[in-house]
């Protein structure tokens, strides 16, 4: 948990001063790792990040006085793979885990370089295709790549997130349905916290260029062994070169090529997270209560329904037309970052 980004001083206090600023904090023994926030009246205790993390862990403790009173703990983004310690024991402790996104990653532990992995979770006629593709692009265009960790000039961080939020506006343009994190809170955080993060070698841009132009941008979040896909795009312009395909590729075999063990593709199904990672999983929230407390016990289990509930609408893609829906009646443009070339 120490070396998880999302935990980490710099993206907690950044993600406060953006989205709870003047709001208290809750820091609770019996559950090491995040700290909480709480809204509204009823006693539900929520994870600082919320859903802008990409991975939350915890532990409960032996001695959970908070948890025996009427508190329900709401944690967001549990991954299914981690092994937790939980204390479901004579401390009447309960823990409701709704199902929620789907997640993958590139187990990259047992692979010296890029052809290794390739071997593994392609077929040979694709393989063969994507290396065609790779080297078309590369003889057509003068492409190279680069990984920015560490020192960063403000000005160039400022110059790619400008191009990165262009290209998003561009492609989901082009999609016809609505990006959240293109929405101004959103997109103002991730440029926020991306700066300081990166200058921690806790954070990464993935950038594939054309000469000087940046034609492919993915912000990266960093544990010791672990990088978090976190927001990525490129210039469809360059679509017919297969840019999306090549530049996954470069970048695998950056992460080999640093000694990372996993690329983890966090949350969200797309076909290309299937097609490239070897390993499935899910999310989960976790929503931790004291069985013994109806009041508690009532509070979880209609919390749990809930998030079923929009799993279930998730799966049937009702999120899909939905925001679909938002981009042909316009409702996403008072909310984007900038309001050009968003018709």
């Amino acid at each position: 948990m120490i070396d998880n980004p999302f935990l980490s001083k710099t993206f907690v206090s950044t993600w406060l001063e953006h989205f709870h600023p003047t709001g208290k904090v809750w820091d609770f023994d019996c559950i090491n790792g995040p700290t909480f926030i709480k809204k509204g009246r009823l006693p539900i205790y929520s994870n600082i990040c919320g859903l802008n993390s990409k991975t939350m862990e915890y532990n409960l403790v032996k001695e959970c006085n908070e948890i025996d009173k009427k508190k329900v703990f709401l944690i967001f983004d549990v991954p299914s793979h981690l092994h937790l310690s939980e204390q479901e024991n004579e401390k009447n402790i309960g823990i409701l885990k709704p199902k929620q996104y789907a997640g993958f990653y590139c187990d990259l532990r047992n692979y010296n370089d890029l052809n290794a992995y390739l071997l593994e979770v392609l077929s040979a006629k694709t393989r063969n295709k994507f290396k065609r593709y790779r080297r078309k692009l590369e003889d057509t265009f003068e492409i190279r790549y680069k990984f920015y960790t560490g020192a960063i000039e403000k000005d160039l961080h400022n110059q790619l997130f400008s191009t990165f939020n262009e290209l998003l506006k561009k492609r989901f343009k082009e999609k016809k349905t609505v990006n959240n994190n293109l929405y101004k809170w959103e997109w103002d955080f991730y440029e926020d916290v991306s700066f300081s993060m990166i200058q921690e070698k806790k954070a990464a841009f993935f950038v594939t260029y054309d000469k000087e132009k940046p034609i492919a941008i993915t912000l990266l979040f960093l544990s010791k062994n672990r990088v978090y896909d976190t927001i990525r795009v490129f210039d469809t312009d360059y679509s017919q070169h297969r840019l999306g395909t090549v530049s996954i590729m470069a970048q695998i075999e950056e992460c080999i090529e640093r000694g990372f063990s996993f690329l983890d593709f966090s949350k969200g199904y797309y076909p290309y997270k299937e097609q490239w990672s070897n390993v499935a999983y899910h999310f989960e929230y976790h929503i931790i209560y004291n069985k013994s407390v109806l009041k508690s016990k009532i509070l979880a289990y209609y919390l749990s329904s809930i998030f079923a509930l929009k799993q279930l609408l998730r799966d049937f893609k009702i999120n899909e037309v939905h925001q679909g829906l938002k981009f042909k009646l316009g409702l996403h443009k008072n909310k984007y970052s900038s309001n050009t070339n968003l018709a």
